[in-house]
């Protein structure tokens, strides 16, 4: 049979994690495409940055209006940011904005004998998940990259650092300056949006 028409023939199948077994029968190779983002997102976080940082919405508004007006516009000297997860795409946002913007990097992780030297040597004050206050608190941007909370580690099943509903857990948002400002990439479900929404009208952040 020709390919194409074995590739018209394929139909896609959701595995739930106990069925991993049902892939160690097969001949069927798995693999993840894990990373394949992490550039363009760490692009974003260095794009929104600027975006705030350049005062963006405000050119964009006297713009429409035909208007000009003298405003200071903010320097990526002396910024700070803290990347709330270290993992691939924690680690591609700190390598671009050191590389760029250069401001100090404080990141927050889970373990930190998993965190690699290449990324330790980005970071200017690196936490344990206990300690997030002191990345968190002091900040211009809290960037969170948080991943998903179960991983599969050979056969077993654990769960790492506890991040559903992170953000507002314990007042985070309250936690930051007010002038700090908030970006979120990680994956779904890290962020309690009723929190957020009711954060930014008590411009809490």
């Amino acid at each position: 049979m020709h390919k194409r028409n074995i590739l018209k023939n394929l139909k896609p199948k959701e595995l739930k994690l106990r069925d991993r077994n049902i892939l160690k029968e097969s001949k069927i190779i798995l693999t993840n495409s894990k990373g394949v983002f992490s550039d363009s997102l760490a692009e974003h976080v260095l794009l929104t940055i600027l975006y705030f940082i350049k005062k963006t919405p405000y050119f964009l508004e006297t713009r429409k209006k035909h208007r000009w007006a003298p405003i200071e516009v903010g320097s990526t000297e002396d910024l700070s940011a803290a990347i709330v997860g270290c993992d691939n795409i924690g680690y591609n946002i700190a390598k671009l904005l050191k590389c760029t913007i250069r401001p100090a990097i404080l990141a927050c992780c889970n373990i930190l004998e998993d965190i690699k030297p290449e990324h330790r040597m980005l970071c200017n004050c690196l936490v344990t998940a206990n300690e997030y206050e002191q990345v968190i608190r002091f900040t211009d941007f809290v960037i969170c990259a948080l991943l998903k909370t179960t991983l599969m580690h050979y056969k077993e099943v654990f769960r790492t650092w506890e991040t559903y509903g992170y953000f507002n857990n314990g007042g985070k948002f309250n936690m930051m300056e007010k002038s700090a400002i908030f970006i979120n990439i990680g994956e779904g479900g890290k962020v309690i949006e009723d929190d957020l929404v009711k954060a930014l009208k008590e411009e809490v952040v």
